[in-house]
């Protein structure tokens, strides 16, 4: 999901969007959302300076 960070911390994202990218409803995308926050697939990655990536 697109995520715009504002200096002050606040940020938003694109919902709208990413629906319509993954040919989702609103219900759907939401499930989604929560099965990945509840595997916490993103726990596992890491910086990765040298390549200034992620891994």
């Amino acid at each position: 999901m697109a995520a715009h960070p504002h200096p002050d911390g606040a940020g938003s994202s694109d919902p709208d969007l990413l629906m319509h990218l993954c040919g989702q409803t609103p219900q759907q995308l939401t499930d989604l959302l929560d099965r990945l926050a509840r595997a916490h697939p993103l726990a596992s990655w890491h910086p990765a300076p040298q390549e200034a990536e992620v891994v």
